[in-house]
């Protein structure tokens, strides 16, 4: 599924490398920006091989609201758009909350000209992506609607750079100002064709460069690949090993090709195929005491892509849009074997329906397809105690990807599991030792009870010298894993926060902890510091 992308400059000989990434926040009152010259088109002869591009397409980038996801082509009424496995951010489709503040980021090359189709992804400290932004043709680009105070990070990539650009965290304020400086340096040529699965070229198509040494993506729109009404391209980018792929309104992005781009060489050609997107749609049928409430429910989405030998799988969950019949709409879905539920987590969490299973193949659309919700409660319960029989609150229970918390009383439930699941239980809590716990899920509900034994620790003394690693052991039958701690001048040690078990004890730089042969051994035991015999330097 493609993601909509920004259109970015193309066809200059200039590369930029990463040289200054500097931030300026400025005042309520900030002064009047330096307007940065537009870039010069590059001449037709070679006499400016170090020109950057000039050439630079506004993207006409919609907002993402409701549930659309990826690139949402054509606005079609009652659906929702279905993107690719990294969907660009929500942003917010109400008024700016009062005293929202707007972000400029100024892309400029080392001589201080403005650099437009820079490339921006912004997140959140948290790794959360917030959004992405391409440079115009002034080199700046807007992140608007942010509370202030809030924090930004992200990366910044062109195409005609060999490194990215990090910057932040950055705490926002009225006025803030990135800076992100790129320096010159060597380019070749990429060659290839964009075709969709008949072998008809693809208009409008993008090309997505990721070097793997590096973070961030480059992208060139259809003007800065010279795409021609064939297919094929002829890109100017920085020199580099890349992996590439193509994306286009309606079509789901194309698996990668790669290619080494040498400096004053042509790599290529590479041979992009693009597959048309389809649509599903049909009716949802809603327990009476849901049908108000549509919005409180979720579509679940898990789309398998690849050949059966080596398939790869991703899920798509989102809030259920239908109109006043209950029917509903998904657009934009990649070629692909798909499954479909419904879910109301919001409504207790405790119902969910059967899978809709189908196989949608290029540009089709399925439509009929009927998704109930049932009124069954499908789930895995039970109570989180420790070693003596006391509830754990707090503790984190996952099932298959889903997660609970438990309450004061030690409970957790985790709902939406298929029948006859084979699953696995992992509890884990602070201070005590994880456990997990296989089952077979038959139905309705199954209990299972966890117990997470309080972690214990050594206190020990190293003979013949103090200021050493120390090296606690524990075996098991998953095999040996080694904790270290250093003894003091005096040779004394405490470790705390182990699991239970048996440990071994070596000491002493180079000590191998896989080997036990003479090592003093000892027993912990929950929520209890053993003492362990002295263990002698080799």
């Amino acid at each position: 599924m493609s993601s909509k992308t920004a259109a970015l400059a193309g066809g200059g000989a200039l590369v930029a490398v990463v040289l200054v990434v500097s931030v300026l926040v400025l005042g309520e009152d900030p002064p009047a920006p330096k307007i940065l010259p537009p870039p010069v088109a590059p001449p037709t002869t070679p006499d400016r091989p170090d020109r950057m591009p000039a050439s630079f397409t506004p993207p006409d980038r919609p907002t993402s609201g409701g549930t659309q996801l990826g690139d949402p082509g054509p606005a079609t009424t009652g659906g929702t758009q279905l993107g690719d496995p990294t969907p660009p951010p929500r942003r917010p489709t109400d008024a700016p909350a009062p005293g929202a503040v707007e972000v400029t980021f100024r892309c400029t090359d080392d001589a201080g000209e403005a650099l437009a189709g820079v490339w921006i992804e912004v997140k959140r400290p948290s790794g959360a992506p917030l959004d992405t932004l391409t440079s115009g043709a002034g080199g700046e680009a807007r992140l608007e609607r942010l509370p202030p105070g809030e924090a930004i990070q992200g990366v910044a990539r062109h195409p005609l750079s060999n490194e990215s650009v990090a910057f932040g965290p950055i705490t926002i304020r009225a006025g803030s100002v990135v800076a992100l400086k790129f320096r010159r340096g060597r380019t070749g040529r990429l060659s290839g064709q964009v075709v969709d699965e008949r072998g008809q070229p693809v208009r409008g198509a993008t090309l997505r460069l990721i070097d793997p040494k590096q973070a961030g993506e480059a992208v060139l729109d259809s003007v800065g690949m010279s795409l021609g009404p064939d297919g094929t391209f002829m890109a100017t980018v920085a020199a580099g090993a890349y992996a590439i792929s193509a994306e286009a309104p309606g079509f789901a992005a194309s698996d990668r090709a790669y290619a080494t781009v040498a400096p004053d060489q042509e790599a290529g050609p590479v041979h992009l195929v693009l597959y048309r997107q389809g649509r599903i749609s049909g009716r949802a049928s809603l327990p009476p005491d849901l049908a108000a409430m549509a919005s409180a429910i979720d579509l679940v989405i898990e789309i398998t892509r690849g050949t059966e030998e080596n398939p790869y799988q991703r899920v798509d969950r989102r809030p259920l849009e239908v109109d006043i019949g209950f029917n509903f709409a998904v657009d934009g879905c990649d070629p692909a074997r798909y499954r479909l539920r419904l879910e109301a987590p919001a409504a207790g969490g405790n119902r969910v329906g059967p899978w809709y299973s189908l196989t949608l193949a290029p540009g089709q659309s399925i439509d009929g397809v009927t998704l109930v919700l049932s009124e069954t409660a499908p789930s895995v319960r039970g109570v989180v105690r420790d070693d003596r029989g006391l509830a754990i609150e707090g503790a984190r229970v996952s099932v298959r990807g889903r997660q609970s918390t438990t309450d004061r009383d030690g409970r957790y439930t985790v709902h939406g599991l298929d029948e006859g699941e084979d699953i696995l239980v992992e509890a884990r809590a602070d201070g005590h030792a994880g456990v997990t716990q296989q089952a077979t899920y038959e139905g309705v509900a199954l209990a299972i009870d966890l117990v997470l034994p309080r972690h214990g620790g050594v206190r020990g003394r190293v003979r013949g010298g103090g200021n050493v690693p120390v090296l606690v052991c524990l075996r098991s039958d998953m095999g040996v894993r080694p904790y270290q701690v250093a003894a003091g001048a005096d040779g004394t040690y405490l470790l705390e926060g182990l699991p239970p078990g048996s440990y071994f004890i070596k000491a002493g730089q180079g000590a191998n902890p896989f080997d036990a042969a003479g090592a003093p051994t000892v027993e912990v035991r929950p929520g209890h510091v053993a003492e362990a015999p002295d263990v002698a330097l080799p």
